[in-house]
């Protein structure tokens, strides 16, 4: 183990292939990443889990093959507002196409109140797990009910979920995924 610092607040060691930050006071220790906010946006920063080009060897970023990353920016909704730190987390994923940034693809997307964006193939797979795709055996269901009924959530053509409160005439939308809470 190799310890490059050790504070009273907390530490930073490696120990073989593992990097440790901890704290040691009832505070999570943290990782910042800063990045300014520009016109065009900006804000935050990438986490990247990457493959190694020559294993067992010392490698810059430039010697790695990108297999995805999480991005923490500036929400698009806000984009190049100076001070609206509103944040929206991208995961990306490489599709197995190649290597650089033309095989990476924008899996989903979201804020802390809503899903802003998810691939198209992910909203198919996610309609074949939950047999609503038409595929599936007769009966297969197209909603899901609340235990006592009086809730359902139904997935709408373009992906996004909704619920609905049925003990009103007709049907209030009360949450979905792509906006949160409703009303």
């Amino acid at each position: 183990m190799n310890v490059l610092a050790d504070t009273g607040n907390g530490f930073l060691i490696f120990d073989g292939n593992e990097e440790s930050v901890g704290s040691k006071e009832n505070d999570p220790c943290k990782l910042r990443l800063t990045t300014p906010i520009y016109p065009d946006g900006g804000g935050g920063g990438v986490v990247s889990f990457n493959a190694s080009r020559n294993p067992g060897t010392i490698q810059d970023g430039h010697n790695q093959l990108e297999m995805g990353f999480l991005r923490v920016e500036q929400s698009e909704s806000v984009r190049g507002q100076q001070g609206n730190l509103r944040g929206e987390l991208n995961v990306f994923l490489n599709d197995g196409s190649g290597e650089g940034d033309a095989a990476m693809v924008r899996a989903f997307a979201l804020e802390c109140d809503r899903i802003t964006k998810i691939h198209p193939n992910l909203v198919q797979s996610l309609r074949n797990v939950l047999g609503i795709d038409g595929s599936g055996p007769a009966g297969s269901p197209d909603h899901m009910t609340s235990p006592q009924g009086r809730f359902q959530t139904h997935q709408q053509e373009d992906g996004n979920f909704v619920t609905y409160d049925t003990s009103t005439t007709p049907w209030t939308a009360v949450w979905s995924a792509w906006t949160g809470r409703i009303g």
